[in-house]
């Protein structure tokens, strides 16, 4: 809330969701990966977390060979291009 507050936002659309957490992650990487970036090395770390093998990782709208691939990089700065929108309050992609 503090980022839209900082950009003077008076109302912010919400969606509620009632999944398990695990699911409730995955969903999250699934709509980010739809219209928004990433931080690699944070998103790295929250696939091997919710990778317990219950789960099907593949949607979170990556395949395989994506997260494959994503986690071999080296983590020195690798990042998903874009220029989006940032927060004015912490910096963030919005």
């Amino acid at each position: 809330m503090k980022c839209y507050q900082a950009m003077g936002k008076k109302e912010v659309e919400v969606w509620a969701v009632d999944l398990p957490l695990d699911k409730e992650k995955a969903a999250n990487i699934a709509l980010n990966k739809l219209s928004g970036e990433f931080d690699i090395p944070q998103l790295k770390d929250l696939l091997e977390e919710i990778d317990t093998g219950e789960l099907d990782l593949e949607i979170t709208g990556f395949g395989m060979d994506e997260i494959a691939e994503m986690m071999e990089q080296t983590g020195d700065g690798e990042t998903e291009k874009g220029e989006g929108e940032k927060c004015e309050a912490c910096g963030r992609p919005l």
